[in-house]
C-alpha cells in the first residue's frame, strides 16, 4: 500500500518536472486573438504579440513548375489582437528548413504599418507545410520565431 502511494507520488513529481521543462504545449491565445487569414498562429517571443503564417499559391490556376511557387505571408498582431505590435517591425526574413533565406517586404496594402509582410513567390514543396525560422526586427531589437505549420 505504501509502495503504491510512493510510486504514485513519484509519477506525479516526474510529470510536474516534465511540465516545467518548456516542452509543454503553448497556452491558447486570449479570446480576442484569432488567425483571421486562415493560417497558423504562433506567439511572438518576449510577449510582443502573435504571428499568423499563411502560404498562398502565386497563381492557383497555374500548372507545372509555376504551380509550386507560393508567397509566404506573416501577419503580426499585438497581445490583444487589436493592432500591429508596437513598435512596428521594420524587417522580416525567413530561413526555411534547408537554409534558404527569404526577405519578406512590408505590405502597405494591409492598411496598418507593420501588420503584414510577404515574400516574393518562391518554390515550396506542395502539401509539406512550412518549417523554418522567422527573424523579426523591432527597432533595435530582434526576435527569432521558429515555426512548423501545416
Amino acid at each position: 500500500m505504501i509502495a503504491s502511494r510512493l510510486m504514485g507520488l513519484l509519477s506525479l513529481m516526474i510529470l510536474a518536472m516534465a511540465g516545467c521543462s518548456g516542452d509543454s504545449p503553448m497556452a491558447p491565445p486570449p479570446a480576442g486573438v484569432k488567425a483571421t487569414h486562415g493560417g497558423d498562429l504562433f506567439p511572438l517571443p518576449g510577449g510582443r504579440g502573435y504571428a499568423e503564417v499563411t502560404v498562398e499559391p502565386e497563381n492557383a490556376k497555374a500548372k507545372g513548375a509555376q504551380a509550386t511557387k507560393s508567397r509566404i505571408n506573416l501577419y503580426l498582431i499585438n497581445t490583444d489582437g487589436s493592432a500591429a505590435p508596437s513598435p512596428a517591425p521594420t524587417e522580416v526574413t525567413f530561413t526555411d528548413g534547408l537554409g534558404k533565406l527569404l526577405k519578406l517586404d512590408a505590405d502597405p496594402s494591409a492598411g496598418v504599418a507593420g501588420s503584414r509582410f510577404k515574400s516574393e513567390p518562391t518554390a515550396l514543396l506542395p502539401g509539406k507545410g512550412l518549417t523554418g525560422e522567422f527573424a523579426i526586427v523591432f527597432g533595435t531589437d530582434s526576435v527569432k520565431l521558429p515555426i512548423a505549420s501545416h
